[in-house]
């Protein structure tokens, strides 16, 4: 997605370097240019790489899981170790998901100051689900009263054994 995004906007900023303008116009037109164009483009790039960062770590993560089922017990957000080996093994992996996702956060921050907000919190990413991070772009219009339950990072209890 971030290289679609970049080669976009190398053609437009191609483009942009091959129009004719006054001197005084230019200078206006390419600070607005950078404004509407430039700095979102950029904003999003940097927002596919955290999350495709942030893709490769929770797959990394739930790879070593379904490896080592037999070792762990998983409940809700908790993961535990059996063994001190298999702890050791876990942590960089956990640290390397919420890592991605406090990066993931930090680039929505930057878009919603770039674009201007009005983005809701979800969690798709880190190890704080009330924290969250942002997953889509909602209008008043758009989004309803239930939206804050529906994405504001609840969890369901987790399963009890019988």
């Amino acid at each position: 997605m971030e290289q679609g995004i970049e080669t976009r906007l190398a053609k437009i900023n191609a483009d942009r370097a091959a129009l004719k303008q006054p001197d005084d116009l230019k200078a206006v037109y390419d600070k607005t240019f950078d404004k509407l164009v430039t700095a979102p483009a950029m904003a999003m790039a940097n927002s596919a790489k955290a999350l495709d960062s942030g893709i490769d770590a929770t797959i990394a993560l739930v790879t070593y899981i379904n490896a080592h089922r037999a070792k762990l017990v998983v409940s809700g957000m908790q993961i535990q170790a059996r063994d001190q080996r298999t702890l050791d093994d876990l942590q960089p992996l956990m640290k390397a998901y919420q890592d991605a996702g406090e990066r993931f956060v930090a680039a929505q921050r930057q878009s919603d100051r770039v674009l201007g907000g009005n983005y809701i919190t979800g969690v798709i990413l880190g190890a704080n689900p009330v924290q969250g991070c942002r997953l889509g772009h909602f209008t008043p219009s758009s989004s309803t009263s239930k939206i804050s339950v529906a994405f504001g990072g609840m969890m369901p209890p987790a399963p009890r054994a019988p």
